[in-house]
């Protein structure tokens, strides 16, 4: 086999592996991160929300969004 066939397999052996990688960090660490901040968004008081949302500090941009919507509907005049 030709050297550049086996650079070739190592690869796509490689970047398979970052990809799994990728995806299981995403399931195992990222989601129930993101699941708890919603539940805490949803459980929040407009004042703690306020707080939060003005440091920007969100897991996911759909809970970014979902505190943006609850700030709107508490604080109409912003």
């Amino acid at each position: 086999m030709d050297p550049i066939f086996i650079i070739g397999i190592v690869f796509l052996v490689m970047a398979s592996s970052i990809g799994a990688y990728v995806v299981y960090h995403k399931e195992v660490v990222m989601k129930p991160l993101i699941l708890g901040e919603r539940a805490e968004i949803a459980d929040a008081s407009c004042d703690e929300i306020k707080k939060k949302h003005e440091l920007g500090q969100y897991w996911a941009l759909s809970n970014y969004r979902l505190a943006a919507a609850k700030i709107s509907a508490c604080f109409p005049e912003k």
